[in-house]
């Protein structure tokens, strides 16, 4: 079986054809309970902050007392809720017991504080909050902007400060039947919203995304091979859709999800990975920079063992040659493989991964049941090696952003397509290079400009990983870099520039200078906030000029 075909009459490029081995029409629910109930005694979950493990059936019980604990308190299918939690022990049967009840729950970054909160209840306008005591008070805050007083909140944790989740929620009822529980019918999952969820916010303000429970059915079908043995780790909260899929798509193949409440660090990563033989890893480029410089300095004596790992996954931005190079002198000889995912929030997750076949250079293979087409600006459809923005079909539909008609409008072309906005290309092998995001090209000198190119040349040439290129507004824009200046790093700005200078065309030459900061913007995943890069860019720039006109 071909792994990828292209139609060349309509020029539309189509990922394998298979039979969801999940019910699409059924509930994540349904499928969770189903799954659990299979393999009672296998540990489904290990948190590494407490040691706590759980199993299948642990689970299945707590995310059942959830759903009919929530009935009682009067909550019913259509309900929304919303859930600002970092990665406890608690969240997964929170979120399952939610899925049983049909009650789409809105999924926010735990450290925002009350402002960003408010946006985003003011779309969903949820009944009930699930948050952690050190959060609470910005939740509290942002239901009082919003004017939401009815609206309940529960606390994870032992917190005597407000209504206690386990107190509340996890209680064991005498007249639940465990063994023969029939969950909530859900008419019409590919209409029903599982999740709210957050566009990226990378590029400007985050949007209020509906995922419906056939999309995130779709999505755990085929994600990769999956073993009982295998073990998940992921940093991120379920804020990002990477996360969230990982978590479903974990439990229904019967892999192990190792969590922890703690940010990523190279040293946890590593301390993680050995003690549980962690075997699937994901993390975003800036992350595995950060690895890698620490990797790269150890000792043979003294550098950690990741061979347990089998697929370390990254994403989510551009990722050099280099990059994964490097990351897989790391990995155990013909078995460990860096993959490389590519993906959106809107599709419930990945449409291209480099696996099972990787290529060096290309971001992947289109997944099953993906079809993508290559357009022009004016949306003419194009063929092999022409450069132009990804668009994406798929069974299950995107339901759209909530409460956003302009940027529903503007997500789907003429013909239905959702666009990507990555600019890229298909060669003759249906591989598919990402080229830059569409939002990030900008033009100096008559040329168009991908950030990226300047990019790799930087990380190959300088062995520097943590930084950004950004286009910077004067007369026009002028390309500019902010790194962080590595350990031991003796060059200048002005050396930098020099250098980008004789080995890059004119038109790709640092005319808006090359500083030397702090950290960069990122997200809580680790993605960089190009907007608020640009900003912080144009910033130094115009210091910089203040200071050569006192000259």
């Amino acid at each position: 079986m071909e792994f990828v075909t292209f139609d060349s009459v309509n020029k539309v490029w189509k990922g394998p054809e298979i039979n969801s081995i999940f019910n699409p029409n059924a509930s994540l629910g349904e499928i969770i309970l189903s799954v659990l109930a299979k393999t009672p005694n296998h540990i489904t979950q290990i948190s590494y902050d407490t040691g706590q493990k759980i199993t299948c059936s642990e689970m299945r019980i707590k995310s059942i007392c959830v759903t009919e604990n929530l009935k009682k308190l009067g909550y019913k299918i259509g309900d929304r809720f919303a859930i600002v939690s970092r990665n406890n022990a608690d969240v997964a049967p929170i979120v399952y017991g939610c899925f049983i009840l049909g009650t789409p729950i809105h999924c926010l970054e735990p450290n925002f504080e009350a402002d960003d909160l408010a946006g985003m209840f003011r779309l969903s306008k949820p009944k009930l909050v699930f948050c952690e005591e050190f959060n609470q008070d910005f939740v509290i805050k942002a239901l009082e902007i919003c004017e939401l007083h009815d609206t309940k909140i529960m606390l994870f944790g032992e917190s005597s400060k407000g209504e206690n989740i386990k107190k509340n929620l996890f209680t064991k009822s005498s007249n639940t039947n465990f063994d023969y529980y029939l969950p909530q019918l859900i008419p019409n999952p590919d209409q029903h919203p599982a999740v709210i969820l957050c566009s990226s916010g990378t590029t400007g303000p985050s949007k209020a995304v509906f995922i419906s429970h056939s999309q995130l059915i779709g999505q755990i079908t085929s994600h990769w091979e999956a073993h009982y043995d295998d073990s998940y780790l992921l940093f991120t909260t379920i804020y990002w859709v990477s996360s969230l899929v990982k978590l479903i798509h974990a439990t229904a193949s019967g892999m192990t999800n190792v969590i922890t409440t703690e940010p990523f660090d190279p040293d946890r990563l590593c301390k993680i990975v050995e003690l549980y033989k962690v075997t699937t890893v994901m993390a975003p480029p800036m992350y595995v920079a950060k690895l890698l410089e620490k990797l790269e300095n150890c000792t043979k004596q003294n550098l950690p063992d990741l061979s347990s790992i089998r697929l370390f996954i990254t994403g989510g931005a551009f990722v050099s040659n280099d990059l994964r190079i490097r990351l897989q002198k790391f990995l155990k000889p013909n078995y460990g493989q860096v993959v490389i995912g590519l993906g959106m929030t809107e599709i419930a997750g990945l449409a291209i991964m480099s696996y099972p076949i990787n290529k060096m250079g290309a971001a992947g293979l289109l997944r099953p049941m993906f079809q993508a087409k290559i357009v022009d600006d004016d949306g003419n459809r194009l063929g092999y090696n022409e450069h132009g923005e990804i668009c994406y079909n798929y069974p299950y539909k995107f339901l759209g952003y909530l409460s956003n008609d302009k940027a529903n409008k503007d997500i789907f072309d003429e013909e239905g397509w959702i666009r990507s906005g990555d600019i890229g290309y298909f060669d003759v092998d249906n591989q598919f290079h990402i080229i830059d995001r569409k939002k990030d090209i900008f033009k100096h000198m008559g040329h168009h400009i991908s950030p990226s190119e300047i990019e790799v040349f930087l990380q190959q040439k300088l062995g520097i990983m943590e930084f950004c290129v950004v286009g910077i507004e004067d007369l026009e824009d002028y390309p500019a870099a902010l790194i962080i200046k590595p350990n031991g790093f003796e060059m200048s700005e002005n050396n930098i520039i020099k250098i980008v200078e004789e080995n890059l065309p004119a038109y790709k030459h640092l005319k808006g200078g090359c500083y030397f900061i702090e950290k960069l913007p990122l997200t809580p995943s680790g993605k960089i906030q190009r907007r608020i890069a640009k900003l912080l860019a144009k910033e130094l720039y115009e210091k910089r000029q203040k200071i050569e006109e006192k000259k």
